[in-house]
């Protein structure tokens, strides 16, 4: 009867101690429970609400550039996986969850600043981890490099003195240095008194008239139609085993007419 009792006892404890520790991990689990996004000029808010706050990290990655946030011991009560958002330095979030924690990814455009911090429960009794996303640090760096080379004078050449060159004495030898000779031009050029007295040929009128506007005009042009190949030089076959030189010649007494 002793032994009974004492058992019923032992039970009657242990399913309360049990029920005890069930009902403190239900009462006290951490949900992300919301999620919101603000935009300014200077920087891109993100907001996470979370029932009752547990352990998290923020962490840094590049290459790509992303912000990480893990919720440990949280539940996902997010209704999405993967968002894409309208904005300068964020672009894309995606969420995963498993037992042990809860992943947030912030995809940016560019490795820019960030800051996190946490905000008193709200009205609701939810507490809130605020992660701010600011300017890229690439464009600091270039700004900041800027400025250094602003500030740095630029030295000053020393004068560099020219010495003249002294001719070398030539050598003297037997053989003769070459004579150039004035070569008269083959055609001469005389200035035209009127175009009446030119009855030359219609080339050598052309040559002795650059100056005038016979060659603005477009009458006077001559365009001359090359079909190239011929002969022993077919050119490439092509389709239906037709020659090269066959078909530009054609295309040329098209041309022609």
């Amino acid at each position: 009867m002793k032994s009974l009792k004492f058992s019923q006892k032992f039970v009657t404890i242990t399913l309360f101690l049990m029920l005890s520790v069930w009902m403190s991990n239900v009462i006290a689990k951490t949900e992300l429970s919301g999620m919101r996004i603000g935009q300014t000029a200077d920087k891109t808010r993100v907001v996470f609400d979370l029932k009752r706050m547990n352990e998290y990290k923020v962490s840094q990655l590049n290459n790509p550039s992303r912000l990480v946030v893990d919720f440990y011991k949280t539940d996902n009560k997010l209704s999405f996986k993967n968002k894409h958002i309208t904005d300068k330095r964020l672009f894309k979030i995606r969420v995963s969850d498993s037992a042990r924690r809860t992943r947030v990814v912030l995809d940016l455009h560019g490795h820019s600043t960030y800051k996190a911090f946490t905000l008193s429960k709200d009205k609701a009794g939810n507490q809130r981890l605020v992660v701010d996303l600011g300017d890229f640090v690439s464009n600091k760096v270039v700004q900041k490099h800027t400025a250094q080379i602003a500030t740095v004078k630029s030295p000053v050449k020393p004068a560099v003195k020219t010495i003249a060159k002294v001719a070398k004495p030539v050598a003297k030898t037997g053989i003769k240095a070459p004579v150039e000779k004035s070569i008269s031009p083959l055609v001469k050029m005389t200035k035209a008194k009127s175009q009446k007295e030119i009855t030359t040929h219609l080339a050598t009128q052309n040559l002795l008239n650059r100056g005038s506007s016979v060659f603005s005009e477009p009458k006077m042009l001559v365009i001359a139609i090359d079909a190239g190949h011929g002969g022993k030089d077919v050119g490439a076959i092509g389709h239906n085993d037709v020659q090269e030189k066959v078909a530009t010649l054609s295309m040329a007494k098209e041309l022609n007419v």
